[in-house]
């Protein structure tokens, strides 16, 4: 049960965390409060927009497989698969979203540079990023995630980004992969970031409009909802330029069975041991490459959204209200 605290959204209005203007009730969120729309950059957010405890206890929770976040086995579950795909790390990548982002961060970056993850959850991305010769480093909240990437050989941070010493890295490019709806206050995130790394170029992706999973598209773990225009508004509010990709699903997700459901026998089957890891890398191999092909026409648009911001020299980045920072997962 949640803190009874948090049930405070019970008001007509409420203050969009990107424009600072009062938007409008949306819809019920139950045991929580409300969905309010923002009339200017559209962006859905929970009021209240506050979590149960701090990202660091929430998602170190989750990872442990306890806690009070939305479907808390997902993360769990997710340790699991990570150490059976950890030597192919791609089979992960359900969404182009990341091939793209490698691919810009390859062309941002000279020979010795690295790149910084915030958010890095369990490092697969960063794993792909060391199979493609680049150096990176983390940052992320849940103690778990860190400790293991950490004995992978990656420098990483535990914690919030905004606590990142200086001393940690020169980057000239920060890649953030859905997380910024684990946010509190989105804007002060963002543009914590611009001022940190000013010179850095920053790729961010989000869920899209059309990729909402009733169990998890709600508070504590989804406090916003994004699209093509709230996102560029944000960023460029944070002092970007921003271009700005809605990126297509793979088709697999709309199949009768989910990649979820057919994956929960295979993955409960390796927990216990009593698969080996090849047989659950083809059944990913299956539903990430194999299936994608077969079942491109059933692709959602605007099911991601990719973000590539380039610092503006001239701006100033708009901080927002004041409100607790986080590192997500």
């Amino acid at each position: 049960m949640l803190n009874s605290e948090l049930n405070m959204g019970d008001h007509q209005s409420a203050q969009c965390p990107v424009c600072r203007v009062p938007s409008p009730q949306l819809s019920v969120i139950a045991g929580w409060g409300h969905w309010h729309r923002c009339p200017i950059c559209t962006l859905e957010f929970a009021d209240p927009m506050r979590l149960p405890s701090s990202p660091e206890s929430l998602f170190g929770d989750a990872y442990l497989g306890r806690g009070t976040i939305n479907e808390v086995a997902d993360f769990r579950n997710r340790i699991r698969i990570r150490n059976a795909i950890v030597g192919e790390p791609n089979l992960w990548f359900w969404t182009p979203a990341f091939k793209l982002t490698i691919e810009w961060v390859k062309k941002r970056l000279s020979q010795g540079e690295a790149v910084l993850e915030i958010g890095c959850g369990l490092g697969l991305l960063m794993h792909e990023f060391r199979r493609h010769g680049v150096r990176v480093c983390g940052v992320d909240a849940a103690e778990s995630a860190v400790d293991l990437n950490r004995k992978d050989g990656f420098q990483v941070w535990h914690g919030n980004a905004d606590a990142v010493p200086a001393d940690f890295g020169n980057f000239r490019a920060i890649v953030s992969m859905f997380m910024l709806h684990h946010l509190v206050n989105p804007l002060e995130f963002l543009s914590g970031v611009r001022e940190k790394w000013p010179e850095a170029g920053f790729v961010i992706s989000q869920y899209g409009p059309t990729n909402v999973d009733p169990a998890r598209s709600v508070p504590p773990r989804t406090l916003t909802k994004w699209n093509k225009l709230s996102l560029g508004t944000a960023l460029t509010a944070a002092g970007y330029t921003v271009e700005m990709l809605e990126v297509p699903s793979t088709g697999a997700e709309a199949r009768p069975f989910t990649r979820v459901q057919t994956s929960k026998s295979v993955q409960e089957a390796v927990n216990k041991i009593t698969v080996p890891r090849w047989v659950f890398r083809t059944n990913m191999r299956i539903e990430n490459v194999i299936l994608p092909r077969i079942l491109h026409r059933l692709q959602k648009e605007a099911f991601v959204l990719v973000a590539f911001a380039t610092p503006r020299s001239e701006a100033v980045p708009h901080r927002g209200t004041s409100g607790s920072k986080s590192s997500g997962a």
